[in-house]
């Protein structure tokens, strides 16, 4: 299983407005043009399905996922529960800091693709980073990444 970690200050925001724009989902293709669509199913009030399409290597990634919100703890949680790749699931946290918020994304993945992972991974690590950063950076343009 790979492994995707982010972190990132949101300075000037309060956590509860990092974690409101961070939920909306559906704005993601305007802050990274890797993310072709999304497109959101609720199932209850803090839960929904939503289908995603991104652009990945020379081609396009689809997978749907199931969301729980938990804006109480300003913590979303996610699993794949079908698509293009074997296994996505991950977090996003936000918490409150002395000049703002802090994002912590957290991420597990396997392509399943074992004859290719010593190619494909590092390539899918990379674009996962690169695509959370951009919307990151686009929901928070004076946001700061950190390793």
């Amino acid at each position: 299983m790979n492994e995707v970690s982010l972190n990132a200050h949101v300075p000037s925001q309060s956590a509860e407005q990092v974690y409101a724009a961070i939920s909306n989902f559906s704005a993601y293709p305007q802050f990274c043009e890797s993310v072709r669509n999304i497109e959101i199913e609720a199932v209850h009030e803090h839960e929904v399905l939503s289908n995603w399409e991104v652009n990945f290597h020379s081609g396009i990634l689809k997978w749907q996922e199931r969301d729980v919100f938990d804006p109480a703890n300003l913590h979303i949680h996610f699993r794949q529960t079908a698509g293009d790749i074997d296994h996505f699931s991950g977090s996003w946290q936000v918490s409150e800091t002395a000049e703002g918020a802090s994002i912590a994304f957290r991420s597990n993945f396997d392509l399943g693709l074992p004859m290719l992972a010593d190619m494909l991974d590092p390539v899918a690590r990379q674009a996962i980073r690169d695509n959370i950063s951009a919307i990151i950076h686009g929901l928070f343009p004076n946001s700061q990444i950190k390793d």
